[in-house]
């Protein structure tokens, strides 16, 4: 009895050995805690004559550790989920604008840092003037738009990234004037928790304002409608430096503001514009 009793022992404290290695080893990154990233999708609204929707088919949405990996690499982490409808994975760009966003999934992943977003779009279409037309997205079914942007994934924490497509500077007719639509779409990727935001009002508040706002160093550009009725509005995701705030509408001599400092996870402002008539 003794004896077993002595051979027990030993075996636990060899478990318990192997245990103590494995939660140690820094290299293991199976014994790490993941962490979580959530992706969203919004528009910077810009005015495009005649174009009353633009519908995108979300094939697949994945990240890679890896800023040069291909599809047939490895490495490659899901966003979008996979059980998911052609309808449920089809969003109108156009209604995600002024804040509103569409979440493409909030998925765990290991902890560490990332290079690539890749997005894949199926058949997609744009509506301008009452009429459906299908949308062409260059490379888009197949390699899908490569977006190198960098993130890291903390263990225990939630990161959110806030893709914003640029309508306004991606779709093109090619020949100008025909009906053969295409989109190379121009993105923001924004780290919510890395960005702030700039709020005020525009008067008159129905003249159908919209707000630019243009990074110090002239590298990022974010554009928002003003809300009608109330005159009031808010930036989306913009990254932490000077800004210069810019209020136009149709009719009316724009205004600008500079220097508005903008600081992670606060809102800027109010950055108010009374906007006059212009003078033929």
């Amino acid at each position: 009895m003794r004896h077993s009793a002595f051979l027990v022992a030993l075996l636990i404290l060899a478990l318990a050995a192997i245990g103590g290695c494995d939660d140690d080893s820094p290299t293991d990154s199976g014994n790490q805690v993941p962490g979580t990233l959530r992706l969203s999708l919004t528009d910077a609204p810009t005015p495009i004559e005649g174009v009353e929707s633009l519908h995108l088919q979300l094939d697949a949405v994945r990240v890679n550790r890896s800023d040069s990996a291909d599809d047939e690499d490895g490495g490659w982490f899901d966003i979008l989920p996979d059980t998911l409808t052609d309808e449920e994975r089809t969003i109108d760009l156009l209604e995600y604008a002024n804040g509103e966003v569409f979440v493409v999934g909030e998925e765990l992943l290991p902890a560490g840092d990332y290079e690539q977003i890749r997005l894949v779009i199926g058949e997609s279409t744009v509506t301008v003037d009452g009429a459906v037309h299908a949308l062409k997205v260059p490379s888009g079914s197949t390699s899908g738009l490569k977006l190198i942007h960098g993130f890291t994934v903390v263990p225990g924490q939630l990161i959110g990234l806030t893709l914003d497509f640029d309508i306004g500077r991606s779709l093109f007719a090619a020949p100008p004037g025909s009906e053969n639509f295409k989109l190379k779409p121009v993105i923001r990727v924004v780290a919510e928790d890395l960005s702030g935001a700039i709020a005020g009002t525009v008067l008159p508040a129905d003249i159908d304002a919209m707000v630019m706002a243009v990074s110090e160093d002239l590298t990022d550009t974010a554009t928002v409608y003003v809300e009608l009725g109330t005159g009031t509005y808010q930036t989306g995701p913009l990254l932490p430096g000077n800004w210069e705030v810019t209020a136009l509408a149709p009719g009316y001599a724009s205004q600008t503001v500079s220097g508005v400092g903008v600081v992670a996870g606060e809102i800027s402002g109010p950055v108010d514009f009374t906007l006059l008539e212009a003078t033929p």
